[in-house]
């Protein structure tokens, strides 16, 4: 089920590629209505007055699931200079705690984002009028995909792989 081509692998390589190509469609979303914006504003004096809060919420997923596509990758950000320094089973147990501890916070991001986004369904944006919950579940979603890539990462510790599949290939 967690082996090297399980089916939990095969739907996180699912969801990285259905986030990257979210990710190509928030980005050309915002880059191409900011882009009108600025010429309607700045050439004709008019705009259009829905088109802010398009690129709050086409900004605000991006973010999100790029985090989820990173955090798959193994590309996110980490200090490991001292961790490096460890021998290998200090290591792994390093990296493992890492792991835990993100596990811990992404719960607590899903129970609170579902939470919050439930609570504002009454809430609705200034122009569109749309539910603030459709902004505010990108953290819980997010999160909890993230929370699949922990245990996955998890798996590979404990049965001696590394924490991404890129770093099998090298």
């Amino acid at each position: 089920m967690w082996g090297a081509r399980g089916p939990v692998e095969k739907l996180l390589e699912r969801l990285r590629r259905a986030g990257e190509a979210l990710i190509c469609v928030f980005l050309a979303c915002l880059v191409g209505l900011a882009f009108v914006q600025v010429v309607l504003r700045y050439v004709f004096n008019r705009s259009f007055f829905w088109a802010e809060e398009v690129i709050l919420f086409a900004f605000t997923w991006l973010i999100f699931v790029a985090s989820v596509v990173n955090l798959e990758r193994g590309a996110h950000f980490g200090v490991d200079v001292f961790v490096n320094f460890l021998p290998d089973r200090g290591r792994r147990a390093a990296q493992a705690l890492a792991q835990v501890v993100i596990g811990v916070i992404l719960c607590v991001f899903i129970w609170v984002g579902f939470r919050f986004a439930a609570g504002s369904w009454v809430q609705e944006s200034e122009i569109l009028r749309l539910p603030m919950t459709y902004l505010y579940l990108s953290l819980p979603i997010a999160a909890s995909a993230m929370l699949l890539v922990v245990v996955r990462n998890l798996v590979r510790l404990l049965s001696g792989r590394p924490l991404t599949a890129e770093a099998e290939d090298l």
